[in-house]
């Protein structure tokens, strides 16, 4: 499939030649990781936070002093609360905790860290800010588990605990900051012996030698290649004090932005179209795959990505993922300001549209390949979540604007269809309980333009959350106003989910034959379409559900006719797992 999604980024690649002047820092967090567990590193936005912990988890890995295996990096921009935090961690090191109480979901979490692990949680600041001492706890308890795991976290403010003391990372000293502008300006000898080096150290002092701002300033210069800086220190010093004095700009995003508005300026004067597009990528925070470019903003854009990266101005965390960290998305939507509605507006149905492909039309949507991917994901699970989980943002900041704003075209709607889709992801990476307001929100749209596909779907997902949080009743109410519609519309697999969902509600209910019945019925209507996947998957959740309740000898024949059809399907990493739950055919 030529638009499919990248799914395993790089790891432990080699130092970027940007990694300049911090040596010295890295020695001292190897030095005090070697008497403590955890360490915070604080900083400013982009002064080299997160290469400094990717490097050190690097260094540690290439000299044998952790397996690479037991290295987890776990992203939390994003995120905002220690729930989050929380299930963040579990899906890296491959449990589920969404159905459990915060006190046995951090037991769980304990119990799964593997002897002598390195957690590196990135980019927290946002939990830090919101979770608070719940925050806090966890963190603690993770630093004090009897796995001894090492813990780094990145952020621009303090978690205030004695168990994550903080190394204050520095702008760089003024001989690295040098080192780092003529490497990413490839100056050469002559250059660097012609130019001005006072007037040199005064633009590194507008951006007060923050790396990533004077590797923008430095790409923003090597376009012009004038040897007199003096223009460039009249154009920095006037952004210098328009974006000190803004309010909109935290104090930590401050001086990056001063870089980061001049390369924009840069960009702009070399192309609008590229500017515009640059400010129209602010809207996916988490990122837009670069086949969505041309889906989304038409087959020209995507020649314009070429000018944002040249300019420094994008990230690609995955070959195919665009992506603006989160000083240049800031950046992007407060040049758009008041524009930003007008812009979802334009652009909203298209970038639905990108995500999620209705029944009758070619091909599938973006996120409909990413759910895909996940649930035959087997042994590559890890990868995919770890993608997936990424987009999220973009997805649900467009699910927003869908759910107000989407027109009805044909009693059709691509939100609510799009927010049940990712009832999946939301399952295994424990967030499904937090995807209630969304729910329902999605749930009121289907209604609103007489989307009953939509609306069923929905139902389903409620349905199936109020079975994940053990209400029966509940559970019941949902799956039946779906079962109203499946049949009225000729969906014979999204009917077949529903009476497969009941017989596990019939089951925990304690009605065996009326499960049994139920079970058999969906496993019909899998059969008629050939589906396999289902008929394992359903086998394999009604085995799991008889063995939660002590009923091994029931459930074993079961799984193993699940993983018999898995393995028939080439996906023998599902197979082996659920034999090892059965035990020995009797």
């Amino acid at each position: 499939m030529a638009n499919q999604p990248h799914l395993d980024p790089p790891h432990f690649i080699p130092p970027p030649r940007t990694f300049i002047g911090r040596g010295d820092d890295q020695q001292q967090i190897l030095q005090r990781l070697a008497g403590q567990r955890g360490l915070l590193i604080q900083g400013v936005s982009g002064v080299g936070k997160s290469a400094l912990a990717w490097e050190t988890a690097r260094w540690l890995v290439t000299r044998g002093r952790v397996a690479p295996e037991r290295v987890y990096f776990v992203s939390l921009n994003n995120l905002h609360t220690a729930d989050d935090a929380r299930a963040a961690l579990a899906t890296a090191l491959g449990v589920q905790v969404g159905a459990l109480a915060s006190e046995a979901a951090e037991r769980a979490l304990l119990a799964a860290l593997p002897e002598h692990a390195l957690l590196v949680l990135d980019e927290a600041e946002g939990v830090v800010r919101a979770g608070g001492l719940a925050l806090r706890r966890l963190l603690e308890r993770l630093l004090q588990a009897e796995a001894s795991p090492r813990v780094l976290v990145t952020s621009q403010s303090d978690v205030a605990s004695a168990y994550l003391p903080v190394y204050t990372l520095q702008r760089l000293l003024p001989q690295a900051a040098l080192e780092l502008f003529a490497t990413t300006a490839n100056l050469t000898a002559q250059e660097w012996a012609a130019l001005d080096h006072d007037d040199l150290a005064a633009v590194l002092g507008y951006v007060d030698r923050v790396p990533r701002a004077v590797d923008l300033v430095a790409r923003a210069w090597r376009k012009a290649r004038s040897l007199d800086l003096k223009p460039l220190l009249a154009e920095l010093a006037a952004r210098h004090d328009a974006v000190m004095v803004d309010p909109n700009y935290p104090d930590e995003v401050k001086s990056v932005t001063v870089g980061i508005a001049l390369a924009y300026d840069r960009l702009r004067g070399r192309s609008v179209a590229a500017a515009a597009l640059f400010l129209r990528l602010g809207l996916f925070a988490g990122g837009l795959p670069e086949a969505g470019v041309a889906a989304i903003f038409g087959a020209d854009a995507r020649t314009l990505v070429t000018l944002i990266q040249d300019d420094s101005l994008l990230e690609r965390p995955w070959p195919d993922l665009l992506y603006l960290p989160t000083p240049l998305r800031l950046f992007a939507m407060r040049t758009l300001g008041a524009a930003v509605e007008g812009e979802r507006a334009q652009w909203g149905e298209a970038a639905l549209r990108f995500y999620h492909r209705l029944e009758d039309e070619a091909g599938d949507g973006h996120a409909d390949q990413l759910d895909r991917e996940l649930r035959r994901a087997g042994d590559a699970m890890a990868a995919v979540i770890d993608r997936y989980r990424h987009e999220l943002a973009s997805i649900e900041a467009w699910l927003d604007w869908a759910y107000a704003a989407e027109p009805c075209q044909g009693e059709r709607l691509r939100g609510p269809r799009l927010t049940a889709l990712l009832e999946n992801i939301y399952m295994v990476t424990d967030r499904l309980r937090a995807s209630r307001a969304r729910l329902a929100a999605a749930l009121a749209a289907a209604r609103r333009c007489r989307d009953r596909l939509g609306e069923a779907n929905v139902q389903k997902a409620l349905g199936d959350l109020a079975l994940r949080e053990a209400d029966l009743g509940e559970a019941r109410v949902r799956y039946a106003a779906a079962l109203a519609i499946y049949p009225q519309i000729g969906d014979r697999l999204g009917e077949a989910n529903v009476l497969s969902a009941l017989a596990r509600v019939e089951l925990l209910e304690g009605n065996r034959e009326r499960s049994l019945h139920l079970l058999g019925r969906a496993l019909g209507f899998y059969q008629s379409v050939n589906d396999r996947y289902s008929i394992a998957a359903q086998l394999a959740n009604f085995g799991l559900t008889l063995l939660r309740q002590g009923r091994r000898e029931e459930a074993t024949p079961l799984l193993h006719q699940a993983a018999d059809l898995f393995a028939q399907i080439d996906l023998p990493q599902y197979a082996l797992q659920l034999r090892r739950a059965a035990g020995p055919e009797s």
